[in-house]
């Protein structure tokens, strides 16, 4: 706890917690200070005992100072509509919290409880979806609750479930210090979640190597030992491919096949459709590159 500047203001407080920008979850220290009665932002900055991130920020997360402090679009309070087409007026929270219950609770007598839906945001912690469901089949009692990340997260969730048994994506961020090898299609890590990317960099400058797969030769692209510029759509006629060249070359883990997948008897007839000559005709990469691909894949690990 640092000491306050400045005319009327208290000592400074820092409140650890987690960035609110992408899935990475990074730490971050909110420092706060109360000028003339009004919390305000003093600086944000990594969380340096955070394992995701280990103080480093990206250049959203260290923005996150000017985005709360942003009196212009930042709400403070609540706001209400009298009636249909007034203007929005300023009022207590407990009045607006009030407020809405009084207008829920009229259209569920005059309509009933699935009358009312909700639709809530990707972004909530699991704590905050449990309350907002339990709010809508406890309370209110209706079915009608919804997320955008339907749009999104649902869909993965069900390929992990069907390919790997489980929802939730089978690596750790540990991965990342122990892999001698990354393959990363269809994802710009570096714009898109540049504290991996930075972890991936960090392995990256100890020998291990990357590949990328992606139409666009993006920023993560740049840093690839190989890049592989796919046709969109096209991605799992290059994978596919890839097996087949490992099961030909045997750089298959048999056992561990045998202990945690089932159907794998069915896969050699079907990879034999990928040769490499129809996946590079399928994909527009180059053959050449294809094998290669599949020899860094064989290779990783075996130093």
């Amino acid at each position: 706890m640092a000491d306050g500047a400045g005319s009327g203001s208290t000592p400074d407080k820092t409140h650890r917690t987690a960035c609110s920008y992408c899935g990475v979850g990074c730490g971050i220290e909110v420092t706060t200070r109360v000028d003339d009665g009004r919390t305000v932002i003093a600086r944000v900055s990594g969380d340096k005992l955070h394992p995701t991130n280990l103080g480093r920020l990206c250049t959203k997360g260290a923005m996150h100072a000017e985005m709360m402090a942003a009196d212009d679009d930042r709400l403070t309070t609540a706001l209400l509509r009298p009636t249909r087409g007034d203007e929005l007026v300023p009022a207590p929270v407990d009045d607006a919290v009030a407020e809405a219950g009084r207008r829920l609770r009229a259209i569920i007598d005059a309509h009933g409880p699935d009358a009312v839906a909700l639709y809530v945001s990707g972004q909530m912690t699991l704590e905050a979806q449990y309350l907002a469901t339990k709010l809508a089949k406890g309370f209110l009692r209706t079915v009608h609750i919804e997320s955008n990340s339907r749009l999104c997260m649902a869909s993965a969730g069900t390929g992990f479930k069907q390919s790997l048994g489980s929802d939730g994506p089978p690596g750790s961020y540990t991965d990342f210090d122990r892999a001698d090898l990354f393959f990363v299609t269809g994802a710009n890590m570096a714009d898109c979640h540049p504290i991996l990317f930075l972890r991936m960099a960090d392995r990256l400058k100890a020998g291990a190597k990357l590949i990328v797969v992606d139409p666009r030769r993006t920023a993560t692209a740049e840093r690839a030992d190989l890049f592989l510029q796919i046709k969109p759509g096209t991605d799992l006629a290059l994978l596919n491919g890839l097996l087949h060249l490992l099961l030909q070359t045997g750089a298959i883990d048999h056992e561990f096949i045998a202990e945690h997948t089932t159907g794998w008897e069915a896969m050699p007839d079907f990879l034999a459709d990928y040769p490499p000559d129809r996946v590079a005709e399928i994909t527009g990469i180059p053959e050449a590159d294809i094998r290669t691909a599949a020899a860094m894949i064989a290779e990783a690990g075996s130093g």
